[in-house]
């Protein structure tokens, strides 16, 4: 080995380790720009794993940081040469309830994410790629509606008198079924608030579907303010609530409208 042999061997070292030190430069970079589009998108890739047929294919999905979905891609088979991937299949791993904090006052709400059927189903009819994509934003958004709806029902609750029912999931129907509120104000009125798959987070997605007043209520007044109401297109039960008290102010003190006494329990006279 000759010295000039020993000096071009230190040179292309250290070009080599200027390289390897790029390189990592460029995988930190491009691993924070990894964790910042899974910030912004709300999905995190798990993993990606062999089915258990051949031509199968297992994504596993983080969404909104807590829950975590299987979809199924399958590569069909056209002649002698293997098409592009399809979605086949999805399902939560995760428990697809979502809970609100517990309190003195009410017991723990539970609501439970429709399942991904309907979406699976909808996925057939689309082109490649454009399938996971849809799969993957209509599942995010399911999940951040039913989150933010047992946000708003907790504190519905919390100010009106409410009996909130179950969302009866249904595989016939797009995104699960609608539900209804019972909710009341003290002002003699009971309502039964519909809240449709998308409640709360389109314009439109709860409105009045019943109302009722007590204690002398005329019912054309009621259903004015229902039809009021319901023009409006609210998307928060509680933004819907307190316009609905709102109203029944503005029709005593502005339009002059006597409203009914609120009924008092009878008490019994001591001897």
């Amino acid at each position: 080995v000759t010295e000039g042999n020993i000096e071009k061997f230190k040179v292309e070292t250290g070009q080599i380790r200027k390289k390897v030190e790029k390189f990592k430069e460029m995988s930190a970079w491009y691993e924070c720009l990894r964790s910042v589009m899974e910030e912004l998108t709300g999905v995190k890739l798990l993993s990606v794993t062999n089915g258990q047929t051949p031509n199968n294919i297992l994504l596993k999905l983080q969404l909104l940081g807590l829950h975590e979905v299987e979809i199924i891609l399958v590569q069909q088979q056209r002649g002698q040469k293997c098409s592009n991937l399809r979605v086949q299949n999805a399902r939560f791993l995760t428990s697809a309830s979502v809970f609100s904090a517990a309190s003195k006052e009410h017991k723990t709400l539970q609501l439970s994410i429709p399942e991904l059927d309907d979406l699976v189903r909808v996925c057939s009819s689309m082109a490649p790629a454009e399938d996971l994509r849809f799969l993957i934003r209509e599942t995010t958004s399911r999940i951040s509606a039913v989150t933010a709806r047992v946000t708003e029902l907790t504190l519905l609750r919390s100010k009106f008198v409410a009996k909130i029912g179950k969302i009866q999931a249904s595989k016939k129907s797009f995104g699960g079924e609608d539900q209804e509120v019972v909710c009341s104000i003290n002002k003699g009125i009971t309502v039964v608030l519909r809240l449709t798959p998308d409640c709360p987070n389109v314009a439109g997605s709860v409105y009045i579907d019943q109302i009722v007043g007590v204690g002398g209520w005329e019912q054309n007044i009621l259903y004015d303010i229902k039809d009021n109401l319901n023009r409006m297109r609210f998307r928060s039960p509680i933004e819907l609530m307190n316009t609905l008290e709102s109203e029944t102010y503005r029709l005593e003190n502005e339009d002059g409208v006597t409203l009914p006494r609120t009924p008092s329990i009878p008490r019994r006279k001591r001897n």
